[in-house]
């Protein structure tokens, strides 16, 4: 039997209970031929559809008392639809079933292996979250972006580019690592239709570049008291900490409903652009109003940054910008999805900020690692090591342009 790339990716050597039941439903329904290649299965692709109406058919009843209870039978329609084209997950087991995944990857090799150096790289071409080893999966968060911008007019999915009232934006993700290029407008993008899509233009932005002068003047003044023409790469997070959390956004427990009253509004607001009712707002109006969680503080943050150290080379270090999004597990439960920055630097020091929460530290440092794993997850902050990794072998110290 032919092999496609398609790839199932077990994280763990040990054979968990569902490998073991997905093999032997397979060998039961004569779909395909299952292999087991250290951490690496290949299926067939032309069974995937079989194999999914399979599994709907004999769960869906089981299923659909769970789900009915909560959002009624148009929401399971939607998820039978959706089991076709998403990342099927359980346990350790992550199979791949993106259908466009296929046409990317024909005429790779039929056999996927943590020593195929040529299939890594093309993997990691394809999509920058797919890791440093070979072929993990998705970051949730990212998948549930990317299966939502595909939906959106004016994307283009290999560019990473998004059209909106006809002016090009990167959407930021974690190999972003220009925040505060003149002629290159970002966009922050949610997981859903829900969220606000946050525009950052450098070249239309007063109020972005007002506070960015008045956070270059914090810097300045500090390294004046302290005597030196320079500074370290934790004193400058630290700054920025203390300018993000009582300057840009206040500290503000009510925050999240602050922000959602503001998308609302911006409904009504024939100045604010939207794609599909979801509203596209500059990151100025929440600079404005003085309110922003994880997402708004993680973009300004990483502009500061990004701009101070590229317009001061005199400090005495060079280091690249990126911005984190992963989901956060506590005893195994997904407790909420975040955003945070991280600063690297090509002696592989990489730097933690979290304005919102106030955290901050170096990921190399033992003590702080265990600290913020715990806050994290363990997941998150592997996911960021191998992200940020990657980022800096990619350029041998020069930047990056996407």
């Amino acid at each position: 039997m032919d092999y496609y790339d398609l790839l199932a990716i077990a994280t763990s050597a040990e054979k968990n209970s569902f490998v073991v039941k997905f093999a032997a439903l397979c060998d039961k329904i004569g779909l395909l031929q299952f292999r087991q290649i250290r951490h690496f299965f290949s299926i067939s692709f032309t069974n995937i559809q079989k194999i999914n109406e399979y599994f709907i058919q004999k769960h869906q009843d089981l299923h659909r008392i769970k789900i009915s209870k909560i959002a009624g039978e148009d929401e399971w329609n939607r998820m039978c639809k959706r089991w076709k084209v998403s990342i099927y997950k359980h346990d350790h087991l992550i199979i791949m079933l993106d259908q466009l995944f296929k046409h990317r990857m024909e005429g790779s090799p039929h056999v996927a292996s943590p020593n195929n150096a040529d299939l890594q790289r093309k993997l990691a071409s394809i999509n920058p979250d797919l890791f440093q080893w070979g072929v993990e999966t998705l970051n949730k968060r990212t998948q549930l972006m990317q299966g939502h911008l595909a939906h959106i007019p004016g994307y283009k999915q290999t560019e990473n580019q998004l059209q909106i009232d006809g002016v090009t934006y990167q959407v930021v993700t974690s190999e972003v690592t220009q925040f505060a290029e003149p002629e290159k407008p970002l966009v922050s993008c949610g997981s859903s239709a829900s969220r606000e899509m946050i525009l950052l233009d450098p070249q239309n932005s007063p109020a972005l570049n007002d506070k960015y002068n008045q956070f270059e003047q914090l810097i300045m003044k500090f390294m004046r008291a302290k005597g030196k023409p320079n500074l370290s790469p934790k004193e400058l997070l630290i700054l920025t900490n203390y300018f993000m959390s009582t300057i840009v956004f206040p500290k503000d427990s009510l925050a999240n409903e602050r922000i959602n009253k503001l998308v609302a509004n911006s409904q009504n607001d024939a100045a604010i652009y939207k794609i599909n009712s979801q509203p596209c707002i500059p990151i100025d109006v929440f600079i404005v109003n003085q309110v922003g969680v994880c997402r708004h503080h993680s973009l300004v943050a990483a502009f500061f940054l990004d701009k101070f150290i590229q317009t001061h080379p005199d400090i005495g270090f060079t280091g690249k910008v990126q911005i984190m999004r992963d989901e956060l597990v506590k005893d195994n439960r997904v407790i909420g999805a975040h955003a945070w920055i991280t600063l690297g630097f090509n002696n592989d020091q990489i730097l933690l900020l979290d304005s919102l929460n106030g955290f901050l530290g170096d990921l190399n440092e033992e003590d702080f690692q265990k600290k913020i794993r715990k806050v994290f997850g363990d997941k998150a902050i592997r996911h960021q090591l191998e992200k940020a990794k990657r980022m800096l072998q990619k350029g041998n110290g020069e930047r990056v342009v996407n």
